[in-house]
């Protein structure tokens, strides 16, 4: 006689081998190499943990009021903490252990995750009486949206970023942690503090001014004024650069070092319908780009690389403004050869000197003007602007416009005001110069009364 009764108990035990077999033989992604060893002087490092140099005493790596396991492994002779599970973990080096960073500028770590869609660093200085609660601790957190994925990650961490800290003669806590909630796993390296920046190459000092454009009105893939779209990559691993996230004073910035190309990719579900948009925006800063080009690719209506229906289109910056922010308004009609613009895939950002370019990259989005502030094409159909295209004079004829006129401006495609004219009249006529100007797309920019008004502009 068959007992069942045995079956179901053989079979609820092979049941839970199975799932400690899949709890043992996850499928979570882990790093294939250590991260890049440390090349600053270990005179100017307090070293936390690093295999280059002597770490001091540290009290815990996960502190009791953790959440997260913590899991000592090695990824070829390089020592690694690895975090599962994360939501939060603190580190704490306390009473005799707390760090003295008063002469230190920087905090490093390094961080390879597979999964985290934000993560966050966050540290603590007990005060002047070095104990917990004692009425002087501060602390500061910064938050890092969008992390790269399956590669390692330097944060190189100026701590005059940790605006809230106010002292660093006693940090004592190091707190980690990462969204989404609880399963977040991540690896970690090479966490000190240093007086040095990494390569002793200029580094912008101020952030890039935060933009105006209202929330309604924008698609933000990385801008911390607006809330931004999942992209699913600012590195992919075909591209030529190594990617840092790191932060200037409060504000996030993207670190481009040893640039060739970038890949930044929103992709299946995070295709980017821009087809209600006018403008693509993005800030740089570089030390020494002699070139910066802007690629946007728009994978068509079947959303697939190669699948016959992809556009896009290219602009070229040549001599790019060294060391200062450069603030990057493209009108989307500039990029001729993108066809579509409903299933935008891809932003390639590429550099002259190949493979020696550092960018700084922030406010990246896209825009469409305040609906209520501009001109009605109705009303704007009295405007006469000719020839267009144009070579060497255009005439703007707002003789028949019953509204006055603050400024008329020429822009070119980066939004570059190339000239401009106070004239504060109704129904004027202007006439402007275009001898001078290298042929391409540029744009009439009109300030009235009623709003403000663009057109473009062609010069042969």
């Amino acid at each position: 006689m068959t007992n069942f009764g045995q079956i179901n108990k053989n079979m609820k035990n092979i049941y839970t081998l199975l799932l400690v077999c899949i709890s043992m033989f996850s499928f979570a992604g882990n790093p294939d190499t250590a991260a890049t060893s440390p090349s600053i002087a270990s005179a100017d490092v307090i070293s936390l943990f690093s295999d280059a140099y002597t770490d001091v005493p540290v009290n815990t790596f996960r502190t009791s009021w953790s959440a997260a396991t913590l899991v000592d492994t090695m990824i070829g002779s390089d020592n690694i903490k690895k975090y599962q599970d994360l939501d939060f973990v603190g580190i704490e080096a306390v009473g005799a252990n707390s760090i003295d960073a008063s002469g230190m500028g920087f905090f490093h770590l390094d961080v390879w995750t597979d999964n985290a869609t934000t993560f966050r660093v966050k540290l603590v200085d007990f005060g002047a009486d070095n104990a917990f609660g004692g009425g002087d601790d501060t602390e500061h957190e910064l938050v890092f949206a969008s992390p790269a994925q399956n590669e390692w990650i330097s944060y190189h961490l100026d701590l005059d970023s940790f605006v809230n800290m106010t002292s660093r003669d006693h940090i004592s806590q190091i707190i980690l942690s990462g969204l989404p909630t609880g399963i977040v796993d991540v690896y970690v390296d090479n966490m000190y503090f240093t007086s040095q920046s990494l390569g002793g190459v200029p580094a912008p000092s101020m952030a890039a001014p935060q933009p105006t454009d209202l929330q309604e009105n924008v698609i933000s893939l990385f801008c911390d004024t607006f809330t931004n779209v999942s992209v699913t990559t600012f590195r992919t691993s075909w591209s030529a650069a190594t990617l840092e996230d790191i932060t200037i004073g409060t504000n996030n910035v993207k670190k481009y070092s040893d640039l060739d190309f970038v890949g930044i990719e929103t992709v299946g579900a995070d295709l980017i319908d821009a087809s209600s948009m006018t403008h693509f925006n993005v800030d740089i800063w570089t030390p020494n780009a002699t070139t910066f080009r802007v690629k946007i690719v728009d994978f068509g209506a079947d959303g697939g690389f190669q699948g016959g229906d992809d556009s896009e289109h290219e602009l070229v910056f040549d001599a790019p403004a060294n060391e200062e922010w450069i603030q990057y308004r493209l009108d989307l009609d500039s990029f001729v050869n993108m066809t579509g613009r409903e299933n935008i895939a891809q932003i390639i950002l590429s550099a002259a000197p190949a493979g020696g370019t550092i960018v700084y990259m922030d406010n990246m989005y896209f825009s469409k003007p305040e609906s209520t502030a501009f001109i009605s094409d109705k009303f704007i159909g009295n405007l006469n602007v000719y020839p267009n295209p144009a070579q060497n004079v255009v005439t703007v004829d707002a003789s028949k416009l019953n509204t006055e006129i603050y400024s008329i401006s020429v822009m070119d495609v980066q939004g570059v005001v190339i000239d401009q004219r106070e004239i504060n009249a109704v129904a004027p006529i202007e006439r402007f110069d275009l001898s001078t100007y290298t042929t391409g797309i540029y744009f009439l920019n009109l300030e009235t009364e009623n709003g403000t008004y663009t057109e473009k502009l062609l010069i042969k």
